[in-house]
């Protein structure tokens, strides 16, 4: 097992613990690459004001049931033959 992932897979990670809880293997690795990766630290915390920003600006943390059914009927016309 590596305990390296790389600032591509970090971010990624990063971004979605914003969303829903990392497992224990994911926060790990990602602990241990921001220890290494000042650049990734950077992105991290600017990423986690960008959605702090966001909250606060819109006073959501999730769409609501409306806006998921349209989302999801768009996807479904531009998805389909």
């Amino acid at each position: 097992m590596s305990f390296m992932i790389s600032c591509k897979e970090n971010s990624r990670l990063v971004t979605r613990a914003l969303d829903k809880p990392l497992s224990l293997r994911e926060k790990f690795l990602t602990r241990i690459h921001m220890v290494l990766c000042k650049v990734c630290r950077l992105y991290a915390q600017q990423i986690g004001w960008v959605d702090q920003f966001f909250k606060k600006r819109f006073h959501t943390d999730t769409l609501g049931d409306n806006a998921k059914e349209k989302m999801i009927k768009s996807l479904e016309k531009e998805m389909s033959p």
